[in-house]
């Protein structure tokens, strides 16, 4: 071989692994790279040498990155990081993943984009707002039997009313059969009128957020966790492998829950990256 054949070779080979080293989206490592749940400066997290450490001040904290990011829909990506619970007794959960948003910036919550299947119907009568009831052509399919349920409204056959920002809380067992229609009794009165004809569907609460890692802490131990999240914009439900309908760009999420007040928590190494 030539020497030139040698050093294209040589080039070809370099230029390969520097296309498989995985290409990193956010890396977050000083306090400011953070912000609470009220998108505020997160005043409980300092530098502790080369970690983060958060105070906790009650049972739960939710920190979000101040940036938002886009994932490539074509990718995959892993999220990972190092922490432990340095100080306190109890030792709560770490969790890690992701806070969705809208193309408006709106933060996407799980009611909006969890359908109850095979329960689109129609309303039977008009309602106008302040009122409590809500009659259906058929609710037969709807179940209302934990607290957790909702009535979505304007819902669309094909999911593209989500993420659907127009729901109501349903108490549980709070639905029944009146003759030919199906009443549905709201937790609170309705904030603008209904006409007949509008098209509902029944949605379930659940995970606040699109979780990639859920472990209870470990005392003093530093651990190492790893999550994975395709770029792929799920069509409805609270998938915890892809991003909720509706989504155009994420806050990474750090959340610690069930911590004693005064416990601190640290985290280091906390980073994104298309997966190799």
């Amino acid at each position: 071989m030539s020497l030139a054949s040698k050093l294209s070779a040589g080039l070809l080979s370099v230029a390969c692994v520097c296309s498989l080293a995985a290409a990193e989206v956010i890396s977050l490592n000083e306090p400011a790279d953070f912000v609470n749940a009220q998108f505020k400066p997160a005043t409980q997290l300092v530098k502790d040498g080369d970690a983060l450490a958060l105070t906790m001040k009650g049972p739960y904290f939710v920190l979000y990155s101040a940036k938002k990011v886009t994932l490539d829909p074509g990718k995959k990506y892993t999220i990972s990081f190092d922490y432990r619970l340095k100080e306190g007794e109890k030792a709560g959960i770490f969790y890690a993943g992701f806070a969705p948003f809208d193309a408006k910036g709106r933060q996407i919550q799980v009611i909006s984009v969890n359908v109850v299947k095979n329960t689109e119907t129609i309303v039977a009568k008009a309602a106008k707002k302040g009122d409590t009831v809500v009659y259906l052509k058929d609710a037969s399919k709807w179940d209302m039997k934990t607290p957790y349920g909702y009535i979505v409204f304007d819902a669309k056959k094909d999911y593209a009313d989500l993420p659907n920002y127009n729901f109501a809380a349903v108490p549980k067992n709070n639905i029944k059969q009146d003759g030919d229609v199906w009443a549905i009794t709201l937790k609170t009165p309705l904030k603008k009128d209904v006409a007949e004809g509008t098209a509902v569907r029944q949605h379930r609460s659940g995970s606040t957020y699109i979780y990639s890692y859920i472990k209870r802490l470990t005392p003093q131990e530093w651990v190492s966790g790893k999550g994975s999240i395709d770029g792929v914009v799920s069509k409805f439900g609270m998938n915890s492998k892809k991003l909720w309908a509706g989504t155009a760009s994420v806050r990474v999420l750090i959340m610690v829950q069930g911590g004693k007040k005064g416990s601190v928590i640290e985290f280091k190494n906390i980073k994104v990256k298309e997966a190799e």
